[in-house]
Formats: C-alpha cells, structure tokens, sequence
C-alpha cells in the first residue's frame, strides 16, 4: 500500500507552449517520460475511488476522507487529495487476469503523454532532485501530462507527495515552494482543480459526483 497526497488541476485542450517551457527550465533535476494508454474502469457514482489497468498492473487508488483546501503559493490553489492505493500484476499462476477484466463497455481508455521530476525531501527541508527510478522515504512528484479520452484532449499538472503519513502535508509545501513559483500559473486554482475519477467524470459526460 502506498499513501499520498495530491494536488492536480485539469485544462480542456493541448498543453500551452508555457507550460512545456515552464516544466523544461534547467536546473530543475532529471525528467523522466512515457506515452502509453491506461484503461480505466467506469464508475459515475463516486469520485472517491479510482481502478485502472496499467502496463500489466490493476491498480486501485481510495480517497481518504474528503478533499482539503490547499493553498501552495500566492495565487496556486487546488484540492488536497490523500489516496490509498493498491497495485497487483495481472499475470498470476492462475492465468492472465486482464482479459476477462477489459470488457470494452466497463472500461475508459485514456492516452497519455507525461514528463515527470521527482523530488527527495531531506531531514532539513532540503528538497534534492532524484532520478525518477529512485524512491526516497519521503518525497514528491511533480508532473505535466497531455491526455485524450475519445477524441477529447485536455492537459494536467500534479503534484503528489509520498512517504510517511505525518510528512506528507510538508514534502507536499516544500516542493511545491520549489517548482510553482517559477512562472505564471494563473491556471492554478481551486476551480480546475480534481483527481482523475472526478476528471472522467465530468468529461463523459457525467457531472460531478459527490463523494
């Protein structure tokens, strides 16, 4: 089990130039980066739970309570998100699970193209940038990601710390104090910002649902 907590925002459409450019400033530690398509299984009646099929892997993310006001810097805001989440392969010595799992009418494909930094958060408040293949006890991740469901393409930028219960709140404030402040990001506020489930929601179509 992995315990985190997540601040993203959602815009419709392609990522703007200044996003891109924002994300690639120098300095700012590796980056790591991956197309692929995720398949996520459809539930409208909660945006507190998420399943998806990814590269092999069921996995299954749960909300902890109910999102928290965040505010990250002057002008960055969004909704706090703490998730459980779970991860089991899909090959066992019983057989291939994903088959009879992917019936094409249960599940939402969702194409993605992300570039991600990582971030260790050090005993001192120091946050030290780490190769994405590495995880340290306490950290966090920042990612832009350009995805498409159906035809309908919008773009996310998240911020997910990780580690002990107790540090999260703080790998969250610390890394975000590093990389937000960089440039405009007017974009960032309280109205675009939710998890995927409450994202797929609304772009099929759904509305949102109340947890």
């Amino acid at each position: 089990m992995l315990l985190t907590l997540e601040v993203r925002w959602f815009h419709p459409g392609m990522m703007p130039p200044e996003v891109l450019a924002w994300f690639g400033q120098d300095g700012l530690g590796p980056v790591s980066a991956d197309t692929r398509i995720d398949q996520y299984l459809q539930l409208f009646d909660t945006d507190s739970l998420g399943i998806k099929v990814r590269e092999g892997r069921l996995e299954i993310k749960q909300r902890q309570g109910r999102p928290g006001h965040a505010v990250l810097r002057r002008h960055v805001a969004g909704w706090a998100e703490r998730w459980c989440k779970w991860s089991f392969a899909l090959n066992t010595t019983h057989g291939q699970l994903a088959e009879p799992l992917l019936s094409p009418s249960a599940w939402i494909a969702v194409h993605k193209t992300r570039r991600m930094r990582r971030y260790e958060l050090l005993a001192d408040g120091t946050v030290r940038p780490t190769p994405a293949g590495i995880y340290p006890e306490q950290g966090c991740n920042w990612e832009i990601t350009q995805v498409s469901v159906r035809g309908r393409d919008a773009w996310t930028v998240g911020l997910e710390a990780f580690g002990r219960r107790e540090g999260l709140r703080r790998s969250l404030s610390y890394a975000a104090d590093r990389i937000v402040g960089l440039g405009s990001h007017t974009v960032l506020c309280h109205e675009c910002s939710f998890g995927y489930p409450s994202w797929l929601i609304q772009v099929m179509g759904k509305g949102r649902a109340q947890a």
